[in-house]
């Protein structure tokens, strides 16, 4: 038997990076009349091993991931000692990729030891494996393990992630995850200059690349990074609609371009220990849904009134508060207030100029009664209560005059006697009126 020619892997390789079915289909049947007169070589079969490695693809792979079965197959039947020797590597990889996160000292040893002792060639495995749909759109903790292993070179992913992203029809992300440090270079991230969605998630960023600010962004999500502050050269993102950072812990400050930016609908800043309202906030005329939750807040400025196209606000877990900002019950327009465990004590009788208010979230307070003009909330659909010490016979009455309630939450109280639950919750019931209380909790 002789090898293939250069020419021939060239040829057919081309055919199985390409990312129709119907190329792959041509490579497969070419492959199987091959197998008869040729020797593949390791080099080769390196290659096709990378391309069976991961099986997990999104669903509309569907029909790439039915080949790439049949390409397994064939690959037994080829050569079944090689094969094995993959598959086992491919089974150990599964087995300990969780663990590199947290228990790096026994997720390499197993790993390398295995890649030491096989006749893999890196070369053209890591070009199979750059050609996976997985790392196409994420520089995620799997490309950063393979990266560190020598499956894959840097550019060999770089390359990879740039062939897709000037072919794809889709809006891009680009998804930073879990690794030690940002080692993407600066000249590659410069390539990518339509990328509109990014994510970073559990890394070392303190700021954010240069590059980052040139991009036309829709959406920004920063999780759990040494992030200091955001440049003010982020007034360049005219199309942001979204900025997201959570539990970005040592932010020490958000500048005030971000407030010039048009478009933005959604901010939420939340476990990042602030104990100041961002004040680019206030600027923002087409802010929807603001989320401030888990932080320091003592109270809100009055100027919020001014975002009359804001929806939702949500101030969970702000224990400074220990009472529902003044300013709020002027935001006559909003639909959904979220004020969980903010150490509130009363909730005024103010709360009735919310006319529009649909969600009332307020649990975990300190809060023993409803207003009187509670009732007034005629738009009330959705209304949690739980965590509170209320006087529970009384919040009943006051439920039943709301027209259009649906969902009442009453988790973790304290006690509620169980002949007043025996009274309502027929009452409630045949309203429609779903009443979702822990029953271990009744006392007679």
């Amino acid at each position: 038997m002789q090898l293939l020619s250069p020419t021939q892997i060239k040829n057919l390789k081309t055919l199985l990076l390409s990312s129709e079915p119907n190329n792959w289909e041509v490579a497969i049947k070419i492959l199987e009349g091959f197998r008869e007169e040729y020797h593949f070589g390791t080099k080769f079969l390196s290659f096709l091993e990378g391309l069976t490695l991961y099986k997990y693809t999104r669903a509309q792979d569907a029909e790439i991931m039915q080949l790439r079965e049949s390409l397994n197959q064939l690959l037994q039947e080829v050569n079944p000692s090689f094969h094995q020797q993959i598959q086992r590597l491919n089974q150990t990889i599964h087995q300990v990729s969780i663990q590199y996160l947290h228990q790096p000292s026994i997720a390499y040893p197993s790993i390398l030891e295995q890649l030491q002792n096989s006749s893999l060639d890196l070369d053209n495995f890591g070009e199979a494996l750059a050609a996976q749909p997985l790392y196409f759109a994420s520089y995620n903790w799997r490309v950063r393990f393979l990266l560190d292993h020598q499956y894959l070179t840097q550019q060999q992913f770089e390359q990879a992630f740039t062939r897709h992203y000037n072919k794809s029809k889709h809006k891009i992300f680009l998804n930073i995850s879990s690794f030690d440090s940002p080692t993407i270079s600066s000249s590659y991230l410069k390539q990518l200059s339509s990328i509109e969605h990014i994510k970073i998630y559990e890394n070392r960023f303190e700021q954010l690349p240069k590059a980052f600010y040139n991009y036309p962004l829709k959406s920004l999500t920063i999780y759990e990074n040494p992030l200091k502050t955001i440049a003010p050269s982020c007034q360049n993102w005219k199309t942001l609609e979204k900025l997201e950072l959570h539990k970005c812990r040592e932010l020490e400050s958000l500048p005030n371009e971000l407030g010039l930016l048009p478009n933005i609908k959604t901010v939420e800043l939340s476990h990042c220990r602030l104990n100041q309202f961002p004040q680019f906030i206030l600027q923002l005329q087409n802010l929807e849904s603001l989320t401030l939750s888990q932080n320091k807040l003592q109270d809100i400025p009055k100027e919020i009134t001014q975002l009359k196209k804001l929806k939702k606000l949500s101030l969970h877990q702000n224990l400074p508060l220990h009472k529902i900002p003044s300013a709020i019950f002027e935001m006559t327009w909003l639909k959904d207030l979220r004020l969980i465990e903010c150490n509130i004590k009363e909730i005024p009788e103010e709360i009735a100029q919310l006319q529009n208010l649909e969600s009332l979230s307020i649990s975990y307070n300190q809060i023993k009664k409803l207003p009187n003009s509670f009732k007034q909330l005629k738009k009330l659909k959705r209304l949690k209560l739980s965590g509170n010490p209320l006087f529970f016979s009384y919040v009943f009455d006051q439920i039943l005059e709301l027209p259009h309630v649906r969902q009442v939450e009453f988790l973790n109280i304290y006690t509620i006697d169980k002949n007043t639950y025996e009274k309502y919750y027929p009452l409630l019931s045949k309203r429609g009126i779903y009443v979702d209380v822990n029953k271990k909790n009744l006392v007679l």
